[in-house]
């Protein structure tokens, strides 16, 4: 990682929070290509929250291209986590335009 934004300093790019002040490190930069269930290859960041990050993956065989949702893991442990994607997952699929992702 170049420089922690909470702290200044460098730690390693697999730190996902910040050893000096706990904080979450922003999880962007360090996914761009990275693969995601040896299925999908992140293509970019869509946008980036406080509790996670939306990417624009493509799969690897049929090149088609989805967004993906990522839970920083600090949140990923909350007791109610499973029943707020699968409300996210409903509300976005009630929706159909071109300019919305799937």
């Amino acid at each position: 990682m170049d420089r922690c934004p909470h702290c200044s300093q460098s730690h390693a790019g697999t730190n996902h929070f910040c050893p000096v002040t706990g904080l979450p490190v922003a999880l962007g930069p360090r996914l761009l290509s990275a693969k995601l269930l040896d299925k999908y290859t992140v293509i970019n960041i869509l946008g980036e929250g406080p509790i996670g990050i939306v990417l624009e993956v493509e799969d690897i065989v049929t090149r088609i291209r989805y967004a993906a949702k990522l839970i920083h893991p600090r949140f990923t442990k909350g007791p109610n986590i499973a029943e707020n994607l699968i409300k996210d997952i409903k509300q976005v699929q009630s929706v159909s335009c071109d300019n919305i992702a799937q």
